[in-house]
């Protein structure tokens, strides 16, 4: 019998979303207007 070879579960596979986001995504805008926020004035709950 054949198995199917694939990727192997233990591994971690990394990549980057920018590169799938088209440049005028509304997200975009949100990511920007993220980064504009300073930590400080940040609460965790």
């Amino acid at each position: 019998m054949k198995f199917i070879q694939g990727k192997p579960r233990n591994q971690w596979e990394l990549y980057c979303l920018d590169a799938h986001v088209d440049a005028d995504n509304e997200v975009r805008r949100i990511d920007l207007f993220g980064e504009t926020l300073s930590h400080r004035d940040t609460i965790y709950l």
